[in-house]
């Protein structure tokens, strides 16, 4: 589910999620909460964004349990568009 959730925020917002010139820069954001990607693209609907930040929960407990829970939420979004 995380690995999803990096290839979307990395498609929409057109940058990799963490960033660094060294291993130790990369490690030190990966630590932290990712940066909400309509900082990096305003355009991105919030709920869409939040479905995004739920995949990359640091803790797997809090992101999708299953690609049916995600394709139910993307759903929802889609229909809401």
């Amino acid at each position: 589910m995380y690995g999803l959730g990096v290839v979307m925020y990395e498609m929409l917002t057109g940058r990799a999620l963490f960033n660094g010139d060294t291993l130790a820069e990369v490690t030190k954001q990966h630590m932290q909460d990712a940066p909400p990607p309509s900082q990096f693209n305003p355009n991105i609907p919030r709920d869409l964004e939040n479905i995004i930040l739920r995949c990359l929960e640091k803790e797997p407990k809090r992101r999708y349990h299953d690609g049916n829970a995600l394709a139910h939420a993307l759903e929802k979004f889609n229909n809401t568009i």
